[in-house]
């Protein structure tokens, strides 16, 4: 027989998980509306799963994903499911444990990869597609956005060189969305895994729960070793494109790619850290950041000086010197 004390804290524990998956399901149900808060979303189940264990996380989920399933239907339903079932609970699990936050990031990014993967199957379900027909129709609504766009820049008086150059771009992205859709799930996914763990700290934070803390920006650094994965890019690639191997050169295409970003990344905490070095405000900080980002000329010096800073850790040396 349970004692008073278990059977509070086992009612409490219900009432609680009652009521972050009742949170969840108003936060599904304003996304579909808002389509504002998609990444936010497994954050209470994973407060939940910290606050109590990975088994009431569990069941809330489930809870949530019925409820959600009786407002809007069972597809609806289904995604909620995977989407506080697979980065909810992988979240909550890691931070329960105390696990550091790369790790943590790293392993709910797999999770929301899963996610993703699963919402856009059951997308293609809903719509009564094939996961190919479904691509296709996706990239049928980016040449139509393209010409949308394209006949808006017509009456605003463009230049007609201009608008040859921007048709001849609009018409690239379907195959280029097709060729690099792994990366873009995978940044979607890194993306939405540091949110919600942005906003579960921020929260647990809040009722005195240990959270391992992310470095400033400006400490952000990665090794050399991982130029390794660079070059693996840039050899599949080139081996593919050679030996007439597509899947090969998409693969290797993808990995240069991602790791590119990555140490475009890097290449921006390193001019952050510069800036940050002889006080620049930081409106101006981010102001000098997004127009080197943004300039062709200027924005592959970012990646460079990530590659660079590698080798030569850049703040390390200033570190010495001063």
């Amino acid at each position: 027989m349970k004692s008073p004390r278990t059977q509070s804290q086992s009612a409490r524990a219900v009432t609680e998980g009652a009521l972050l998956a009742a949170l969840t399901i108003v936060l599904y149900v304003a996304d579909f509306y808002t389509k504002l808060l998609v990444y936010v979303i497994p954050v209470p189940i994973a407060i939940l799963v910290v606050r109590r264990d990975l088994r009431t996380g569990a069941m809330a989920a489930v809870v949530a994903a019925l409820g959600v399933g009786l407002i809007l239907g069972p597809i609806d339903g289904l995604i909620v499911l995977a989407s506080v079932g697979f980065v909810g609970l992988s979240l909550g699990f890691c931070l329960s444990k105390r696990i550091s936050w790369i790790t943590t990031i790293a392993f709910t990014s797999i999770a929301a990869l899963g996610m993703i993967v699963m919402d856009f199957l059951l997308g293609a379900v809903a719509a009564r597609l094939s996961p190919a027909a479904s691509l296709a129709q996706m990239q049928k609504l980016m040449l139509e956005a393209g010409a949308q766009a394209q006949a808006i820049y017509k009456k605003m008086g463009v230049a007609e060189e201009t608008l040859k150059a921007g048709t001849q771009l609009f018409d690239m992205l379907p195959k280029l969305f097709e060729t690099f859709l792994p990366v873009v799930a995978i940044m979607i996914a890194v993306t939405a895994a540091g949110i919600a763990y942005a906003v579960t700290r921020f929260v647990l934070k809040r009722t005195n729960h240990y959270v391992d803390p992310i470095p400033p920006f400006q400490e952000w650094r990665i090794e050399w070793q991982w130029a390794w994965g660079l070059i693996a890019g840039i050899l599949l690639g080139n081996a593919g494109a050679i030996w007439k191997m597509p899947i090969v050169a998409t693969v290797g295409q993808n990995i240069m790619v991602a790791f590119w970003m990555l140490y475009g990344v890097q290449g921006v905490a390193v001019l952050w850290w510069s800036l940050a070095k002889y006080n620049v405000a930081k409106g101006l900080r981010v102001l000098i950041a997004l127009m080197i980002y943004t300039s062709p000329a200027l924005n592959p010096l970012l990646p460079l000086a990530g590659v660079l800073d590698g080798w030569f850790d850049f703040r390390k040396m200033a570190a010495k010197r001063g």
